[in-house]
């Protein structure tokens, strides 16, 4: 187990993990647009459910 690490060596460490960043941000940004349309979609669905729920309880026998 060598203690020092060459310039070359860091730079394949480092280069690596730019990589690995690059890569881990792609695949969020690429995720962000598809959150948001289910986040639209839950929204959606919440705000048909809320009204439906609340016709539902005034007409249902208390």
């Amino acid at each position: 187990m060598k203690q020092q690490i060459t310039c070359h060596e860091a730079d394949e460490i480092m280069g690596g993990g730019k990589e690995f960043w690059d890569g881990l941000f792609t695949v969020l940004g690429a995720m962000v647009p598809f959150l948001n349309a289910l986040g639209g979609f839950v929204g959606a669905v919440g705000g048909v459910a809320g009204p439906l729920g609340s016709v539902v309880g005034a007409f249902r026998p208390s």
